[in-house]
């Protein structure tokens, strides 16, 4: 005679397995964006754009709560009025250039985008 169990025992069980292949999709995906942070804010320290080099060396990352979620968040420490500046550029009134874009952060960003969706769908 084969064992028999119940449905709700058998409810638990998926449940149970379910919730553990949940919380190894997000320790890898924690593990992956931790390292992918790290090749951006390397990414970004490699770059010149300015005389002083402040800039250069003010990349930090810290890990917030936003809305319930753990994100990473990359930002200068040393210079954070130049990154809107040195991304998008300014103008005068009249519209002519002040300054040219310098364009940085977002192709790194997509390159590292890209890499991250690669290694996720690899390892999962």
């Amino acid at each position: 005679m084969a064992d028999t169990i119940s449905m709700e025992d058998f409810g638990l069980y998926l449940t149970d397995l379910c919730e553990k292949e949940v919380m190894n999709a997000e320790l890898t995906l924690d593990e992956v964006i931790g390292k992918r942070a790290l090749e951006l804010k390397e990414r970004l320290t490699n770059v010149k754009l300015e005389k002083t080099g402040a800039y250069r060396k003010g990349w930090r990352i810290r890990t917030e709560r936003r809305g319930g979620e753990r994100v990473k968040v990359l930002y200068n420490a040393n210079r954070p009025d130049l990154t809107y500046l040195l991304e998008y550029g300014t103008h005068n009134r009249d519209g002519s250039v002040r300054m040219a874009a310098r364009p940085h952060i977002r192709p790194a960003l997509e390159a590292e985008i890209d890499q991250i969706m690669d290694e996720l769908l690899a390892r999962l």
